[in-house]
């Protein structure tokens, strides 16, 4: 697992602390993964890349995240959801939707 650099760890540190949420290491992983991703996650993508995080604490951990304004989750046609760092995060971009 990569390592989060430093800004982004801080900014969701505070972000979460806002919510009176910590950053813990489920978290840190999960945001590691999003940063160092090409393209936005599923759950089953989060979940192949980090087994030992339980589905459930997986959904609520992206469900708190997505509150901190840490994350952003949208829907496509298809029966998943995509997760991505937010905006605030990974700078303004579009989605190709075909």
């Amino acid at each position: 697992m990569k390592k989060l650099d430093v800004e982004l760890e801080t900014h969701a540190a505070k972000s979460l602390s806002k919510n009176d949420s910590r950053l813990t290491d489920t978290r840190k992983s999960i945001l590691s993964l999003l940063k160092n991703s090409s393209k936005p996650l599923t759950v089953v993508d989060i979940s192949k890349s980090h087994p030992e995080i339980a589905q459930s604490s997986l959904y609520r951990n992206l469900q708190l995240m997505e509150n901190a304004d840490l994350i952003h989750r949208f829907v496509t046609d298809n029966e998943f959801a995509y997760y991505e760092l937010s905006e605030d995060l990974l700078g303004h971009h579009h989605h190709l939707r075909c």
